[in-house]
């Protein structure tokens, strides 16, 4: 819970000092919004996992910064310590803050750019031969990443235009402790993004 109250405290912080900066320097004239479909692999981890994520930002037509909250379920497994059977459960959230630069072609938009996150990660562990949850813990995770996206852009009947954008994210997390051992979970992510520009 101390963790949460930390993460909740250090966000406010985050977006009302971007605020201020930007206020002066920035004058956006437009904005972004999507929902993104990506596959998340990460380091220590053998399977790519689905992430949904929702970004909104604010831009103009070079460049822009936006707010990420996304969510993955990484990992489900199986393990025995005789006689009993576990099992764990891991969930990851990302709130990301990122700034990107953009450059468009035509009806094709590149963006590059990066930020800072803080990770949500909750865990749990089941006594699966009881039937019986046994304990679960929280922790916040600190991380930074590298993006990139090619957007193709289209006609829309409302805002400027929409779009479908395919992006390759680096980001670089600390490691943390499971109930399993130490995990470092930094990732790659590539996928889908679908929305628009206003």
């Amino acid at each position: 819970m101390r963790y949460l109250k930390l993460f909740f405290l250090t966000l406010m912080v985050i977006i009302s000092s971007a605020a201020v900066s930007f206020a002066y320097e920035w004058k956006p004239i437009s904005g972004e919004m999507s929902i993104g479909f990506e596959g998340i692999r990460f380091k220590d981890m053998n399977e790519t996992k689905p992430l949904l994520a929702l970004e909104i930002g604010s831009r103009n037509i070079y460049y822009g910064y936006s707010l990420l909250l996304g969510a993955a379920n990484i990992e489900n497994q199986i393990y025995e310590i005789s006689p009993n059977v576990y099992s764990q459960s891991i969930d990851y959230y990302p709130i990301e803050f990122n700034v990107k630069g953009y450059y468009q072609l035509k009806d094709i938009e590149l963006g590059f750019g990066g930020g800072l996150s803080m990770n949500y990660l909750s865990y749990s562990q089941r006594n699966e031969t009881a039937d019986k949850d046994i304990s679960s813990k929280d922790n916040v995770l600190f991380g930074a990443q590298l993006k990139g996206e090619i957007k193709f852009l289209f006609p829309s009947s409302s805002g400027v235009d929409a779009f479908v954008s395919v992006e390759y994210v680096y980001q670089f997390v600390e490691k943390t402790n499971t109930f399993l051992g130490p995990v470092d979970l930094s990732n790659q992510r590539l996928g889908i993004k679908l929305g628009g520009r206003f």
